[in-house]
């Protein structure tokens, strides 16, 4: 299966990020994903090539999921973090407009003007700082390595369990 030559035109202009298009990959059918089966027995080497090959795939899938699930809480870290900024912005200039006296006034607005600014930036922060951890379990492999089996263990039988 020969895979068909995409042609797109995008000027940098239309593209706020500055990146090249990503050309889309060709469809690939289950089948081509397959491992061959025999009917006769597999050699020794060929059930650790498809037990590797399992192994890759399911932590291929594993990946994926984690990437998928991590996105969508980030998203939810930032909305939050949104929301409840304008809502800590609004009580503070809500408690900003409730002094009546005049040369208070002045210290007020200088104080609540402040405290809206550290609350975005404090907010920001917290935000970026879970980010940066949801980042670091996505990146992290999802691939689980096994101990290494005692003596005793070679010998009597190994569990498969850790």
């Amino acid at each position: 299966m020969v895979p068909k030559k995409v042609t797109t035109t995008i000027k940098n202009a239309d593209n706020p990020f500055g990146l090249a298009p990503i050309t889309p990959l060709p469809s690939l059918s289950s089948n081509d994903y397959r491992l061959a089966r025999r009917n006769s027995e597999m050699t020794r080497r060929e059930r650790a090539t498809v037990d590797e090959w399992n192994i890759q795939t399911l932590t291929i899938e594993a990946q994926k999921a984690k990437t998928v699930f991590g996105e969508h809480v980030i998203g939810d870290i930032h909305e939050y973090a949104a929301a409840t900024f304008v809502e800590a912005a609004t009580n503070i200039w809500t408690i900003r407009e409730s002094v009546k006296i005049p040369a208070l006034q002045v210290y007020t607005d200088s104080f609540c003007d402040r405290q809206i600014m550290l609350a975005g930036r404090h907010m920001e922060q917290a935000a970026t700082c879970g980010v940066e951890n949801i980042q670091n379990e996505i990146d992290r492999s999802s691939r689980v390595e096994l101990p290494k089996s005692t003596l005793w263990e070679r010998i009597f039988g190994q569990t498969d369990d850790f």
